[in-house]
């Protein structure tokens, strides 16, 4: 859990339909330690990712990817535009549909 969440901070929420067979992996690669946190830890601002699964065991979850602030996770996607779409086309084999929920403030 982040640190400290103040009125700038900024989360956005990404649901996944894991393939079966795929969650493990999944998990480990969407997780608060997996790839894309290594890969946002580069940035100045990322607070941290939660990963959550629904206990209904429908291989369905939810990211919650925290920045200070929305300024701060729009001037990392500008200087790492092409390596997020490399990590993003390189997990496209693991899921079924993948949604932007959407991204708010406190």
């Amino acid at each position: 859990m982040p640190r400290r969440l103040t009125k700038s901070t900024y989360a956005i929420v990404w649901q996944y339909r894991v393939r079966r067979g795929a969650e493990r992996r999944f998990e480990r690669i969407y997780g608060a330690r997996g790839a894309w946190a290594r890969f946002f830890r580069k940035g100045r601002g990322y607070l941290g990712t939660q990963l959550y699964r629904d206990v209904s065991g429908q291989r369905s979850y939810v990211t919650v990817d925290l920045w200070t602030s929305r300024a701060a996770f729009a001037a990392f996607l500008r200087r790492n535009h092409h390596q997020y779409q490399l990590i993003d086309r390189q997990c496209a084999s693991l899921t079924v549909q993948e949604t932007k929920v959407g991204a708010w403030t406190l």
